[in-house]
């Protein structure tokens, strides 16, 4: 029988509990900010799969400081097609874990009508302008087409509204997808995730056994984005660009279909809705500091491949180097299995919350030795 991990687990491998803000006066748990979940059909055992989860791991309930909601493809009502099958596992793994992450944040179930790719696409592109939305979270993959490009405005914030990052699991077999493989959007990768002592964080490796392996590789058709210039040169975006657990036999328990026992599952969906947790809880420190929320393409990608040849790369993420898909191989800083690395977000969020400042380029010989990270003193509400 499978075993999964609990929330208090995962946050202690990956330093979330580790997060705070203000000086440590306010919790990094997403507060304020709103994650949008892309789903099909309508999930009619949502709230009360929700609550088992909250109640085995002492999270709070909707209305405790955070609401959830669900809507349909156009908003307003969802579809009157119940869920079933992987479907309705899908939407409480999404709903469970990104609550579990950013126990704080509201989040709006967008219910498609059906898989298929232009109900999808409606369904993120008006979820994208969801009132205070801040990160979309998409499961779904498909295979790539020569038209995939002349979607990447999908993926993009729409004028007028606040900043939005595009999150996509890159699949749970050695091949590249999309929308992951769009520049617009952070791909994540899966691995096989070991704990030590204590909960904390032992080694990962790429996930690829009898249940998959994990999405990766080059784009056949998606331009190369000039965020990777310093990890590849093939002319096409690589993906992943980051990683998380997502072996089953290192999954995740969830709670679906109204039953009181958690099951286990994993795959790459289970780490988009995590990553898009972690980017909330990063929007929620930005606004602290009177920032705007990230916008993916033109803040959070950039801002993450950034950190490669610097000293904090190696504080931001955990770099996996043992594994192999089938077709890419883990190695020794980006790779085509697990993208820059899995995060340790404890630093990972403080970063992209403007607190720790890269050096110039120029300045890095002058800072290692002294001062590997300078960090801004975050300032305090009045």
């Amino acid at each position: 029988m499978l075993q999964g991990y609990t929330p208090a687990q995962i946050e202690t491998a990956y330093g979330f509990n580790q997060i705070t803000f203000d000086g440590g006066a306010v919790a990094g748990n997403g507060a304020g900010q709103t994650i949008a979940l892309i789903e099909v059909d309508n999930d009619l055992t949502l709230n009360t799969d929700l609550n088992n989860f909250d109640a085995a791991y002492g999270l709070p309930n909707p209305g405790s400081g955070w609401s959830l909601s669900v809507e349909g493809e156009q908003g307003g009502a969802p579809p009157s097609t119940p869920t079933t099958g992987t479907e309705t596992i899908e939407t409480a793994l999404d709903v469970e874990w990104t609550h579990a992450i950013a126990p704080a944040a509201n989040i709006i179930v967008f219910e498609a009508n059906s898989a298929s790719d232009p109900d999808l696409d409606d369904t993120v592109a008006v979820a994208k302008r969801g009132s205070g939305v801040s990160v979309v979270s998409i499961s779904y993959t498909r295979v790539e087409f020569s038209t995939d490009s002349s979607l990447d405005h999908l993926y993009t914030t729409v004028a007028g509204h606040n900043g939005v990052t595009f999150v996509a699991a890159a699949g749970d077999s050695a091949e590249t997808t999309h929308p992951s493989a769009s520049s617009n959007v952070v791909g994540v990768g899966g691995t096989s995730l070991t704990l030590g002592a204590n909960n904390a964080y032992q080694s990962e490796t790429v996930w690829n056994n009898q249940y998959g392996t994990t999405g990766g590789g080059t784009s056949q058709y998606e331009p190369e984005p000039a965020y990777q210039s310093a990890v590849q040169n093939t002319g096409f975006r690589t993906t992943p660009d980051v990683a998380y657990d997502a072996d089953p036999l290192t999954g995740f328990d969830i709670y679906v279909n109204g039953v009181s026992t958690p099951q286990v599952i994993g795959g790459t969906s289970a780490g988009a809705p995590q990553w898009a947790a972690l980017f909330a809880i990063a929007d929620q420190g930005r606004a602290l500091n009177g920032l705007g929320t990230l916008d993916g393409a033109t803040q959070t990608l950039p801002m993450l491949y950034a950190l490669v040849g610097t000293p904090l790369y190696s504080q931001a993420f955990n770099d996996i180097t043992a594994g192999t898909n089938g077709v890419y191989s883990a190695g020794p800083g980006y790779d085509e299995c697990t993208g820059l690395g899995s995060p340790q977000a404890n630093v990972l969020v403080q970063y992209l919350a403007g607190n720790i400042v890269l050096p110039e380029p120029a300045s890095f010989a002058l800072v290692l030795a002294a001062l590997p990270i300078l960090i801004k003193r975050p300032k305090r509400k009045t």
